[in-house]
């Protein structure tokens, strides 16, 4: 891709124990699982000696062990969310 053009992510994050540290009262290894979108956009209008900038935005869900809903305040193991940059 050139310098202006736009770019297209799609990340994804586990996040896993070794010993009890996130399912601590069975001994579950799993803590979540995120998969997501993301697009980011170069802003030309800056000037150059303020550094390089973009605007990013994207959709991501996050599935929670049973442990990370307790800590939450919920039983919902999916969580949607949004984000910018």
């Amino acid at each position: 891709m050139g310098s202006s053009d736009a770019g297209i992510s799609f990340p994804v994050a586990i996040g896993m124990s070794g010993s009890n540290y996130y399912e601590a009262t069975n001994g579950g290894s799993f803590g979540f699982f995120s998969v997501g979108a993301s697009i980011g956009v170069p802003l030309s209008g800056i000037p150059s000696e303020y550094g390089a900038w973009d605007f990013g935005i994207g959709l991501s869900a996050m599935v929670v062990g049973e442990a990370l809903q307790g800590i939450n305040g919920s039983t919902d193991s999916v969580i949607p969310f949004f984000r910018s940059a």
